[in-house]
């Protein structure tokens, strides 16, 4: 008893005597190491540390003492955990970053709104679902071959109800061929494809009677443009007929022409006065005021040649200018929505990219790349996306701009105009051509130009690569993304990865082994899942059903085929699995070459085969991650490959370190989770997979709301620019006339597409 009391006390004595934990790998033997001297203490009782004295409650007072008023009553410090890292990698507590940018994210309404060209579409009620993957009978039919019964006696049935028949009677004999069957099928298909893309016809006939009702209005606009030009600025450039038209008579033609604008361009009109009026102003919005205010001075002018012979400048051509370039503007939405829509319906695989919503989720997934809170983007399979019409005409940087300073311009416009008439003692048609004047000058002509203009432009670049962009609410979605979740796979596509060599062992069937890894690779998503398709023999590329699959972290693969445990991995993965006959490692660098991974393989327990597996870097793939490091988009892959290193990514693809991380196995789960397929997905951005396209969809929603941003700003300039104008000349009589405006809003025109052209949108 007394040797079992001294044994304890040795064992729980003080911790700094107790011997440090050695984590030993499987497979080897600790080697006996020498014990330090045990002291024995005479207090037996335990060494326990009060919990006021713990790390925990000195954090908490630290934080208390720096600073009293920072904590949220909504998250009390006893309900936070620690700040530093655990030793296996997780860190004990990570405060997010951004959390009210977060907060501010979930409240942007994902619904968009429609612009001004969505609102002139005529069957926008129509269940808007646009297939991207050509659906399969899940029972299609079957050939039939059965062996008719032997021949009856009875060849004749009668078919009287007081019959009674006897089945064994009946000669039956039923039968389909496979002809028969393939072409039932086809006809099945047939139907199917006919129900799949009578949506994408009612879009297509909405899209062609929209086409064709702009573009009749842009070639009426033009024509009565150039007509109320030469009749309004002729007089100032010396026409000799034109001044010898008589005032009532040019100002009854100005009207007719304001009047045949006002047929063609009537949804403009209406859209953009009961959306000022409500409020909920857009692009039509400032337009359809200069318009009608031009139009009542043309009206003015006519009354008043006739009761005072007297007649007020008409600006008419330059808000006829307006709805033209408001009309071109449109067009261009129109042709995106056509390239986006054939490029959609004629890829097979689709992608539609998303925001990961669970901050938790995303802040666990890009925890230890980003200092701030993660903006994280990742792509799910889908066989249809929804909403294609919604976020196609959806409301712009544009839109919003004018939402705010459309009310402002007309409210001001009024207000100036009636204090300048009054204090200089003019007439109401004096006020009316003042406020008309305003109207015009804050117009902003080529405002719809600001976002269609570049956004057109990336359309046509990015369906080169298999990239839907579908409208303005894309750049909403992602413009502030910092970090991309996808699989490794997608960073060494198609022959990225390269069978260099390998090495069989003796009593190895090569084909059965080939196929084995091949299985186990392609089950997994590895990156060489495809290196053995070039050497199976017969081109036979067949593959066995694996069955309790597992990862482990950092070493292989592991999986059962045929009753037979597989491992594909690492040297390491070998050695915790007990394997015997690996090759030393001197051996091992004598055979790998440079940029090159030996890959083990092992069947039921023995050494099957060595591959030599070399990875190579796409130059596409290398092209687009040196425009996510450019545009500090970190890159979070997910990896069942042991050679897939933080490294050799590094190196190979050029990445700075601490923008690239590995998940762990542990959290494949999470990645599986937000990534997994779906039949219908309502996206704003979609593309076929490929990291090309993927990283050309967010680097161009973040290019784009720079170069709306810069283009909305030039506008903002011209407005005070044009009303500064106005008001010189009503307060000391510069001169501006028809001729003028229409220079200045030209001017102000090709500023704006330089502005919006400076960004390269790829």
């Amino acid at each position: 008893m007394e040797q079992n009391q001294r044994d304890f006390r040795n064992v729980h004595s003080d911790s700094e005597q107790m011997p440090m934990r050695v984590n030993v790998p499987s497979g080897q033997r600790q080697e006996p190491s020498e014990q330090s001297p045990v002291h024995n203490y005479s207090d037996d009782s335990p060494k326990i540390r009060r919990m006021s004295d713990s790390t925990r409650a000195r954090e908490i007072e630290r934080i208390k003492k720096k600073n009293k008023k920072s904590v949220s009553l909504t998250s009390p410090l006893e309900e936070q955990t620690y700040e530093k890292e655990r030793p296996e990698g997780d860190y004990m507590f990570t405060q997010i970053h951004g959390a009210r940018r977060a907060q501010k994210r979930r409240k942007v309404k994902r619904t968009p709104d429609l612009t001004a060209a969505g609102t002139e579409t005529i069957h926008l009620d129509l269940k808007d679902v646009v297939k991207v993957k050509k659906s399969t009978d899940p029972n299609p039919v079957q050939p039939i071959d059965i062996k008719p019964a032997p021949r009856a006696q009875k060849t004749s049935i009668d078919l009287s109800n007081t019959a009674v028949l006897d089945p064994n009677e009946i000669d039956v004999s039923i039968k389909r061929s496979k002809e028969e069957a393939d072409e039932l099928n086809r006809k099945r298909r047939e139907f199917l494809d006919k129900m799949e893309l009578s949506s994408v016809a009612d879009i297509r006939s909405d899209i062609d009677e929209l086409r064709s009702a702009m573009m009749f209005r842009i070639f009426s606009l033009i024509a009565v443009f150039l007509i109320s030009t030469l009749i309004a600025a002729g007089g100032y450039l010396g026409i000799r007929w034109v001044q010898d038209i008589p005032p009532m008579l040019n100002a009854i033609m100005q009207f007719l022409l304001a009047m045949a604008a006002v047929v063609v361009c009537t949804p403009v009109l209406k859209n953009g006065l009961r959306r000022l009026l409500s409020l909920q102003a857009d692009t039509d919005s400032l337009a359809a005021v200069a318009f009608l205010s031009c139009t009542a001075v043309t009206v003015v002018n006519a009354v008043f040649s006739v009761i005072k012979a007297e007649t007020f400048p008409c600006f008419l051509p330059c808000a006829i200018l307006t709805l033209l370039l408001h009309s071109v503007g449109k067009v261009l939405i129109i042709s995106r929505e056509l390239t986006n829509l054939h490029l959609a319906t004629t890829r097979e695989n689709c992608c539609g990219m998303f925001i990961v919503e669970d901050e938790q989720r995303a802040d666990s997934l890009a925890r230890g790349v980003l200092g701030d809170f993660p903006i994280l983007a990742s792509l799910r399979r889908t066989d249809s996306l929804t909403d294609f019409r919604k976020y196609t005409y959806s409301a712009d940087l544009a839109d919003r701009f004018c939402r705010m300073t459309a009310p402002l311009i007309t409210l001001g416009a009024i207000a100036a105009s009636v204090l300048l008439t009054i204090l200089k003692a003019k007439n109401v048609g004096y006020g009316l051509e003042l406020f008309s004047m305003l109207a015009v000058a804050a117009s902003s002509a080529s405002i719809t130009f600001v976002v269609n203009l570049p956004l057109f432009n990336a359309t046509r670049s990015m369906a080169r690569n298999g990239a839907l962009m579908l409208g303005y609410q894309s750049v909403d979605d992602f413009y502030d993304t910092n970090a991309l979740m996808i699989d490794a796979s997608t960073l060494f596509p198609g022959r990225s990865a390269y069978l260099a060599g390998m090495k069989l062992f003796s009593n190895v069937n090569t084909d059965n082994t080939l196929r084995a890894a091949a299985s186990l690779a392609a089950h997994a998503g590895s990156v060489i899942g495809s290196v053995f398709s070039d050497v199976f023999e017969n081109g036979d590329t067949r593959l066995f059903p694996v069955e309790n699959y597992v990862y482990e972290d950092s070493l292989g693969l592991c999986g059962w085929i045929h009753s037979q445990r597989v491992l594909l991995g690492s040297r390491d993965l070998m050695t915790a699995h007990n394997i015997e006959g690996l090759p030393s490692r001197a051996r091992e660098a004598e055979m790998v070459g440079p940029n090159q991974e030996a890959v083990y393989l092992s069947v039921s327990g023995n050494l099957s085969a060595i591959f030599l597996v070399e990875l190579r870097a796409d130059r596409s793939v290398k092209f687009w991650t040196r425009q996510c490091v450019r545009h500090n988009i970190c890159l979070i892959l997910r990896s069942v490959d042991p050679m897939i290193t933080l490294n050799r990514v590094e190196t190979t693809f050029e990445i700075p370190n601490g923008m690239l991380k590995i998940i762990p196995a542990r959290m494949h789960k999470e990645y599986d989770k937000e990534t997994a397929p779906v039949e219908h997905m309502s996206a704003s951005m979609a593309c076929t997979g490929s990291f090309a396209s993927a990283a050309q969809l967010i680097i161009g929603a973040k290019v784009l709301r720079r170069a709306a941003t810069l283009g909305v700003f030039v506008q903002a300039v011209g407005i005070l620019l044009g009303i500064g104008l106005v008001l010189l000349e009503a307060v000391l009589g510069l001169g501006l006339t028809p001729a003028w405006m229409l220079i200045f809003q030209g001017v102000m025109s090709v500023m704006t597409l330089m502005s919006v052209n400076i960004h390269k949108t790829y």
